[in-house]
């Protein structure tokens, strides 16, 4: 028998993975029961809530960071409609062993399991590469800045507020 002991650190990537890698298993599922047992007709979507991110700068590491960040938060969900039913390069790159893999037949339910993919947008976010770069967090899980390697403002860089931040009487 095999004991595991995780720190908080770890555990909690783990359960956010796994939570996510069977929401996306059951969204497909019921997806193919609708249509192949039910019959229906309808479109049916796997509606995900994300923001808009903006790169900080024009830098090429920030504009990998609005591609991480992008990745982190709909990418995750989006092997309905790309990726062929699996997770994004920068998830399992990232991740290793962390990211719950799925089965070539997993991936064929996934792939296709929404007639389009719908986003709640809420506000707006500048992104920018972590202070020791994407590459160095990438390979420590114990930076602060992982697994999403990217830091998120709702500052511009000039300093003045972005989304909700720019008016003190939106609630």
């Amino acid at each position: 028998t095999e004991i595991y002991t995780l720190s908080l650190h770890d555990a909690l990537p783990i359960s956010q993975f796994l939570c996510g890698h069977y929401t996306q298993l059951a969204h497909a599922t019921v997806y193919k029961w609708y249509k192949n047992e039910f019959k229906g007709t309808k479109p049916m979507t796997f509606k995900n809530s994300a923001n808009y991110i903006i790169a900080n700068s024009s830098s090429a590491a920030d504009q990998q960071a609005v591609q991480r960040v992008n990745d982190y938060n709909m990418g995750w969900f989006g092997g309905c409609w790309q990726n062929g039913g699996d997770y994004p390069a920068n998830l399992k790159n990232t991740l290793g062993n962390v990211l719950p893999t799925y089965t070539d037949a997993e991936k064929a339910l996934i792939s296709g399991s929404c007639d389009f993919y719908a986003i709640d947008a809420y506000t707006t976010y500048y992104a920018a590469a972590p202070p020791n770069g994407i590459e160095a967090c990438v390979a420590n899980s114990s930076d602060p800045n992982w697994p999403q390697c990217a830091v998120t403002t709702s500052v511009q860089p000039n300093g003045f507020p972005i989304g909700p931040n720019a008016d003190a009487g939106a609630t």
